[in-house]
């Protein structure tokens, strides 16, 4: 499922034919990633991320199944500031009030994301990414 990492248009004709030759969606990767969390990870959202997305739930990819530390692809999107990639999982099945009650070094994500002001270090485009990231969640707290 590398094919997920594709960064052109085809990268969801690439998806869908290995789906239908009978790859497995929620297959994990040696780092104990599903193909749904590594198509975030190194994904690009200007790049039909939000149909990779749907093409792989479609096909039985799990949209909670988190990596070894039990981190679901939400949490991929939301870390990212990838605004695509949260709304496509929130529209296909991730359980959103599960994600913002993850802790996170003992601190819940929902408190990370919602009282925490953007941080100096981020650009504007990455602080408007994240608000735009917390307004999508918002209405699951």
């Amino acid at each position: 499922m590398y094919a997920v990492i594709m960064k052109n248009k085809e990268r969801e004709l690439f998806i869908d034919a290995l789906l239908k030759g009978g790859a497995n969606p929620n297959l994990k990767t040696e780092k104990s990633k599903t193909a749904l969390i590594t198509l975030i990870d190194n994904g690009d959202d200007s790049i039909g991320i939000k149909d990779a997305i749907k093409i792989l739930i479609d096909a039985g990819a799990d949209p909670n199944l988190g990596d070894s530390d039990g981190s679901p692809p939400l949490f991929y999107a939301a870390d990212l500031f990838n605004v695509e990639a949260v709304k496509a999982l929130i529209d296909n099945g991730a359980d959103v009030k599960s994600f913002l009650s993850i802790e996170s070094d003992g601190t819940l994500i929902a408190d990370l994301l919602f009282d925490k002001q953007p941080d100096d270090e981020l650009d504007d485009e990455d602080k408007k990414s994240r608000q735009e990231v917390v307004e999508l969640l918002k209405p699951y707290r």
